[in-house]
């Protein structure tokens, strides 16, 4: 026998011998031993000792509670707290109606709104662009050009 293949095959006896021992019960600890149980709509983690509410509940002290949503509003992608819809922000633990203005739109983001072309901003409204003779309205819709 040559010592490469001897080497080869002790490399591979001393991997399928690891191995082995790694998957024999009480050899290998398994990181989730916990003696604490998970409350009502909790779970064991997966990581180490200890729980995690499950989605849509928050941890309060020792136990999970429901995450109340307002109307106009969803969970987040996490599902630890709640986002308020397209065309509403928070306002006092509630979601209220975003109120668009006359010559406005809801903005792309759904958080707020913006002026129609040819009107410009001012504090809660939307004024007209003031065009002087021989001028126009530039490609922005914001300024006007000779």
């Amino acid at each position: 026998m040559s010592i490469k293949l001897l080497r080869r095959t002790g490399s591979c006896r001393f991997l399928i011998a690891l191995l082995t021992l790694a998957c024999w019960p009480g050899v290998a600890a398994t990181q989730g031993d916990s003696t604490e149980a998970a409350p009502l709509n909790a779970h064991l983690t997966s990581y180490g000792s200890g729980w995690q509410c499950n989605h849509g509940y928050r941890r309060i002290r020792q136990s999970c509670e429901a995450i109340e949503v307002p109307p106009n509003a969803y969970l987040n992608s996490l599902g630890t707290g709640w986002v308020c819809s397209r065309g509403y922000q928070k306002d006092n633990g509630e979601c209220a109606q975003i109120s668009v203005p006359a010559h406005a739109f809801l903005g792309s983001n759904g958080r707020g709104w913006e002026c129609e072309r040819g009107h410009r901003k001012t504090r809660e409204s939307c004024v007209p662009i003031a065009i002087p003779k021989n001028a126009y309205l530039d490609s922005s819709g914001n300024r006007w050009q000779c």
